[in-house]
């Protein structure tokens, strides 16, 4: 929520579910279960942060339980570049180029299979970036 402060209104239109960082929610939980259950798309930033300089965060140990309890395949899109052509700090273009890569790294058969903790590593793997 806190990319979009004062624009609450724009988060809700556009199908966002609001979550304040570093917090335990449940109605979260319960909101991801109902839209996975009506065959929709859930997106996550488990990292909770834009990337200052490149680098991944740590996850939440919590990642893998939520993988488990969805029953979902999991696929990471991650982007490179983005810190250093446009930074949260200054809005102008610098013309680097950008990218992203879509991975799909668990699948549905996986999220059943695979306890937490198994889950949570090949999540953890799928983040490294730099």
């Amino acid at each position: 929520m806190d990319g979009f402060i004062g624009k609450e209104w724009l988060m809700r239109r556009i199908g966002c579910i609001g979550k304040r960082k570093f917090t335990n929610d449940i109605a979260l939980i319960r909101h991801l279960k109902t839209v996975v259950e009506r065959g929709k798309i859930a997106a996550v930033y488990p990292e909770a942060r834009y990337s200052l300089c490149g680098t991944n965060a740590v996850l939440p140990p919590s990642l893998g339980k939520l993988v488990k309890h969805l029953n979902v395949p999991v696929v990471t899109l991650i982007t490179y570049g983005h810190h250093i052509n446009a930074p949260f700090w200054n809005t102008k273009t610098r013309g680097v180029r950008t990218k992203a890569t879509m991975t799909r790294i668990i699948t549905r058969e996986e999220a059943t299979q695979l306890n937490s903790d198994q889950l949570n590593e090949i999540t953890n793997k799928s983040f490294e970036y730099d």
